[in-house]
């Protein structure tokens, strides 16, 4: 172990610069004089970069490093991810930055030291962590933000990827608006139009002015996406209207697709019970009716 002034450390490659710097406070431990020692290998500082940007904020001249033996840049990664210690907790940016690191050095075809990288970052099987990391980096950068800040999952964004630009950055500033499970579902509808009517840019953009000037644009997507869905459930709305005002609830089978409905209520005394048989029977004169709907 040695002393290395930190104008020296600052002029040490930042390769191993990997981490998000606001994940940790380094000030009290800075300031408390128990500042752990910071691993070099020849020209690289390879973990720490926070914690002396604090070293340099609370004006101290040296910091006790540590110079590592040579055993190669899996082992120096290997060993920065010890001391980060935040296995499960990483960022998927920061992953992304983890696997680039990897790209650049050779090293993802190399089952034995992925399986070791990997296992530090994320509980997830070294090949599953690499197909994540390949369509993730893979992200127009737009994309790619809105996965890593949580406006979308993944999965969602690979699939809708061809949506314009102009879109993701209306749903990034429009975010606030809508949960997520929220936001995933226009995406999702807006790409399914947007495919199967094969829309231009420009229209699917305009629509999607639309759609973002209506309190909830998922409603009117329902309508464009499953017209003969929407077109079918308002004749059924129109047909049991008077059974649903005398408390008797008609579920049509999944999609209209099937031969059964299923009719639900519920009585608390024999005379609401009389009311609800009642009203079945008044209704035998739509029957039929309903049943062409299927």
């Amino acid at each position: 172990m040695c002393l290395y002034p930190l104008e020296k450390l600052r002029t040490l490659s930042r390769a191993f610069d990997l981490f998000e710097p606001g994940v940790r406070d380094w000030a009290p431990l800075v300031a408390s004089g128990l500042v752990p020692p910071l691993p070099v290998a020849g020209d690289e500082l390879v973990w720490g970069f926070p914690l002396l940007e604090a070293a340099e904020r609370s004006g101290l001249c040296e910091l006790a490093c540590v110079e590592l033996a040579s055993g190669g840049r899996a082992s120096h990664l290997e060993a920065a991810l010890r001391l980060e210690n935040r296995r499960g907790a990483y960022s998927l940016s920061e992953q992304a930055r983890v696997y680039g690191f990897l790209a650049r050095a050779g090293m993802t075809g190399d089952p034995e030291k992925l399986t070791v990288i990997a296992g530090l970052l994320t509980a997830q099987a070294p090949a599953a962590w690499l197909k994540t990391m390949g369509e993730f980096v893979s992200l127009p950068d737009g994309i790619g933000r809105l996965v890593a800040e949580d406006v979308l999952d993944l999965k969602t964004a690979s699939r809708v990827r061809s949506l314009s630009g102009a879109f993701f950055e209306r749903l990034e500033r429009e975010k606030s608006r809508f949960s997520f499970s929220e936001r995933r579902e226009i995406s999702l509808l807006l790409w399914e139009i947007s495919r199967r009517d094969r829309l231009t840019r420009a229209a699917t953009e305009s629509l999607a002015d639309e759609l973002f000037s209506l309190p909830d644009p998922r409603p009117r997507l329902r309508v464009l996406r499953y017209p003969e869905y929407t077109k079918l459930a308002g004749r059924l709305a129109g047909l049991t209207a008077g059974l649903d005002r005398d408390g008797i609830a008609v579920r049509p089978p999944d999609g209209f697709e099937g031969d059964e409905f299923f009719f639900s209520f519920t009585a608390a005394s024999p005379a609401v019970y009389a009311r609800r048989l009642a009203a079945l029977k008044n209704f035998e004169d739509e029957i039929d009716r309903l049943f062409e709907l299927l």
